[in-house]
């Protein structure tokens, strides 16, 4: 029997080029949205243990369930494959302290955002 998976391919020389790329970029995604890799299996319509599957190595999505996570996290496959390694644990991190932040607090930091911009 043929074995039918079929592999991502990255789209330039900068891009994620490795299982574990792959796997650490879509466990990021996940973890950044707050949902567990059961969660976001069952929102993209696949048994629980599907994303669970995928981040452990043991399976890869098809081309059309690749297309699904980007859907669902609203990005391209471009985006997908060629956010910057280093950049990724920064923007992690400073995700989560940002959810710490109180709603005064996040206006001040989104006005010390927008003030930069001018």
């Amino acid at each position: 029997m043929q074995d039918r998976t079929i592999a991502v391919c990255p789209v330039s020389e900068e891009s994620l080029t490795d299982t574990e790329g792959f796997i650490s970029r879509l466990s990021s995604l996940r973890r950044a949205s707050g949902m567990s890799a059961r969660e976001l299996s069952r929102e993209l319509g696949k048994g629980e243990n599907y994303i669970c599957r995928i981040e452990k190595g043991i399976s890869v999505p098809t081309m059309s369930s690749f297309f699904a996570i980007c859907r669902y996290f609203d990005i391209s496959p471009k985006e997908f494959f060629s956010r910057d390694k280093d950049q990724s644990e920064d923007l992690d991190a400073l995700q989560e302290l940002l959810r710490g932040l109180t709603e005064p607090q996040l206006e001040w930091v989104s006005w010390l955002i927008h003030s930069k911009e001018e």
